[in-house]
């Protein structure tokens, strides 16, 4: 019998049906300003399909960098703007990797950064204007990856860039 593990950040929630350490299936629902528990108390979402991983995944800097106070960004919301705009920008890569005024690097628009850099795991910081993400924050609490601001000017020494969600988990990128 599989145990229903059900972890919850803002306005969405991941349900995931667990057995044996496995995870059989996933699902990603996403409340709204029209969804949410009704007067019953019942839920009421919309979910969206999981789309696989595919070989060859790409991203593109963004051509502007984000402001890292921007308060929408800390925070998983239906406010996407800042993430549309980068993507529609850069309409020949799969996702866009975000940058802040100070030549920062901070997250792509579909999930967190990760890069390897001499030997070891890095992703940024909160600070430098960024969503925490479930998957970004078991990887640090686990000792897997550590927090560190990586400029712009460090991806060429990287010797891996990963895109890390809680659905995809670690996907390796190829920066264009």
């Amino acid at each position: 019998m599989a145990e229903m593990v059900i972890l919850s950040t803002c306005n969405r929630i991941e349900i995931y049906a667990v057995s044996s350490q496995e995870i059989y299936s996933e699902l990603e629902i996403f409340l709204s300003e029209t969804r949410g528990i009704n007067r019953d108390g019942n839920l009421d979402a919309e979910d969206s399909p999981h789309q696989e991983n595919k070989p060859n995944f790409t991203a593109s800097l963004a051509k502007d960098p984000i402001d890292s106070n921007d308060v929408f960004l800390f925070h998983k919301t239906t406010c996407r703007e800042v993430y549309e705009s980068a993507r529609e920008a850069r309409p020949d890569s799969d996702d866009v990797l975000l940058y802040n005024e100070h030549g920062e690097l901070t997250e792509f628009t579909i999930g967190n950064l990760v890069v390897e850099l001499n030997s070891e795991f890095f992703t940024p910081p909160i600070s430098c204007g960024l969503l925490s993400g479930t998957f970004r924050s078991h990887l640090i609490e686990t000792g897997q990856v550590k927090e560190r601001i990586i400029h712009k000017d460090e991806l060429g020494k990287c010797s891996k860039i990963f895109l890390v969600n809680s659905i995809r988990k670690w996907l390796e990128v190829e920066l264009k």
